[in-house]
Formats: structure tokens, sequence, C-alpha cells
């Protein structure tokens, strides 16, 4: 009953239409961070998405997993869109079997509770950020399939200084980015909204 309410409650609102039946699990869903990391990682990678993660469906309601602070959790929509700031968006890989996502989705499942990465290391999966989450389960099921690129921080230089204090920047190093899984090859975009005014979406959700 609680997520028919909260469709009926989307569809019914004059600035923001989100049919959730719409999204299959194993689509992967972007946000804008309604925070200063956000505007970093978005000024940085000169991208729309600041956070990624894979959706799921459960019992009739859909979910987020997703490699967040302070953890890799999985998230119930609402809770994860009312961190967003003006921006959503999901994509869908056209070649994943339905066999493949759910084992690309039980791999991602098999970080839960594992602290977030903050140094962005990639290929250390003691500790995940929200892209290598997408890149280790995508890379598990279909190896390769996700290549990484050498981080540029110079977009956002004065921040990210701040950000890592006394830890080496790690300029250079291969990492992925939202950007990056919102770009794959052979995906279609299965929606995409954008707020004229920067406002939260929890203003549109249920409490």
């Amino acid at each position: 009953m609680k997520i028919y309410y909260l469709l009926l409650l989307i569809l019914i609102s004059p600035s923001f239409s989100l049919d959730l039946t719409k999204f299959h699990s194993g689509d992967f869903i972007f946000q804008t961070l309604s925070s200063s990391f956000g505007d970093g990682v978005q000024d940085t990678t000169k991208s729309e998405w600041s956070h990624v993660g894979i959706l799921k469906w459960s019992k009739g309601e859909l979910f987020v997993v997703e490699a967040t602070v302070p953890r890799v959790k999985i998230t119930p929509i609402t809770r994860f869109l009312k961190n967003c700031k003006n921006r959503v968006a999901v994509t869908r890989l056209n070649y994943l079997s339905n066999i493949q996502i759910v084992k690309m989705i039980l791999r991602a499942e098999t970080h839960l509770g594992k602290k977030y990465d903050s140094y962005f290391l990639l290929n250390d999966t003691n500790k995940l950020y929200c892209s290598e989450l997408i890149y280790d389960a995508l890379n598990h099921i279909l190896p390769n399939t996700v290549k990484s690129s050498p981080m540029d921080f110079s977009g956002a230089l004065e921040y990210w200084k701040r950000y890592f204090k006394d830890h080496p920047i790690p300029q250079g190093e291969p990492g992925i980015s939202p950007e990056d899984a919102y770009t794959l090859n052979n995906s279609t975009l299965i929606y995409h909204y954008k707020k004229d005014k920067i406002e939260k979406f929890e203003l549109l959700y249920l409490k």
C-alpha cells in the first residue's frame, strides 16, 4: 500500500513526474547531491552527476544499492532522492540478461556494510565509493566492461585541497566517476529530470 500511495503522490505533483514502474532492477540511478562534495565532483568531472547507485525491486518496493557515507547500503528510493539537489536520471544497459542483472546486484550486495572510500582508491574493495561499486559489480559479471581513467582534480582543486587535508590528492591515479557510468556504451537513458530551481526533492516525497 505504501508504494502505491507514493506513486500517486508523485504523479499528481504539478512540478515533478516520476513513474517508478518504468524502472527495472539493474538500472543505474544518478543524482546531483545537495552538498559541497557533490559540487566538487561535478566540477571535477564536468558532469551533471555526483552520485550513482543500482536500482533493485524487492517485495513491490524500489531500493538503491549504493556506496555512500558512511558505508555501502540499501536505501529506499524516497530516502535516496532526499539527498538530491535538482537533477536525477536513470539509465539501462541494453545487453544485460536477467541472470546477469541478478548476479550484478548480488555482487554489489556482497559489499554491504563496508565503509565509504573517501580517498577514491580503485580496486581496493575493502572500502568503496559510489561509482567504484558500479565498476566492481559490472566488471565481475562482464570483465573489462568498465574502464578506469586517470583522475584529474584540477576542475575544483581548491575544494579538493580542503577535502583531502593532509592526505595527498590522488591526481592521475586510476578512477571511475558517475559520469563514466552515465556514458557507458550501449546504455539507454530511461529518465532524466532537471528542476529549474535549486530545491531538494524531499519536498515532493513522503517523510
